[in-house]
Parts: C-alpha cells; structure tokens; sequence
C-alpha cells in the first residue's frame, strides 16, 4: 500500500484538532515519516520535510492558517 499525500493530509488534519503545537506536529511528522518511508507517493517525502523542519526554528514555522491551506492543498 502507498502511503499517500491525502492519507497524510488526513492524519496531519487530525493532528491540528487536537491543538496547534508545532513542536509536537513536527515530530509527529517525522514519525510518519520515519515509518512509512518506504511507502511514500512521489513528491510526498519534500512536503512530508515542510512539516518536520518546524522544530528547527521560528524561520521554518508556519501559522496555523498556513498550516490549514497546506492541508487543502494536499487533498
């Protein structure tokens, strides 16, 4: 089975229903990441690292709006 950009819109969607913490989602991304690596559909992996680099500053974080549209775009 892939593991899909909709399947991670999905799964990220759930993720902001229970707060918006960008820590926390980043690291929860890098998990999916981290266990279905071998599954991604192609192109998911670079948009899979938008989510993950968060944790590594304020320069790569995006609001919660902006995080809202990224998960619309994915679907």
């Amino acid at each position: 089975m892939s593991y899909t950009k909709q399947i991670f819109a999905e799964r990220l969607k759930n993720q902001l229903v229970t707060g918006y913490d960008v820590v926390r989602i980043a690291r929860w991304a890098y998990n999916e990441f981290t266990t279905n690596c071998r599954e991604l559909e192609p192109g998911l992996k670079s948009e899979m690292m938008r989510i993950i680099v968060m944790e590594e500053g304020p320069e790569f974080e995006m609001t919660e709006q902006e995080m809202q549209e990224f998960v619309r775009s994915l679907s």
